[in-house]
């Protein structure tokens, strides 16, 4: 039975990820990690990107290119009222991005 990996923490709470694991989700020394605390416990997540507001920078630029690429199917398209049409649409949409995979 495998149990998984140990690891303990230092005086500062610091700890070590070891490199197996590392290696498996690709996180280097530039890799951003987001740490959600649940219940008893934390999830640390690598993440690719973050929009991050300096002083004097104004950002909603490309805070609105971000949300146009990730508006999904209807985001260009008006709110459709027709429930048959809008699955229609969203099972079309679902095949071309599973036909890439």
């Amino acid at each position: 039975m495998k149990v998984g990996f140990f690891t303990e923490s230092n005086a500062k709470g610091q700890i070590v990820i070891p490199k197996k694991l590392r290696d498996n989700l690709g996180i280097t020394q530039d890799t951003l990690l987001q740490i959600v605390p649940r219940g008893e416990g934390i999830y640390i997540y690598p993440i690719e990107g973050v929009l991050i507001k300096s002083e004097g920078d104004d950002n909603q630029g490309a805070y609105l290119e971000l949300l146009k690429k990730t508006q999904g199917i209807l985001g260009s398209k008006p709110y459709y009222k027709n429930d048959r049409l809008r699955r229609k649409i969203e099972l079309r949409a679902s095949a071309k991005r599973k036909a890439v995979w």
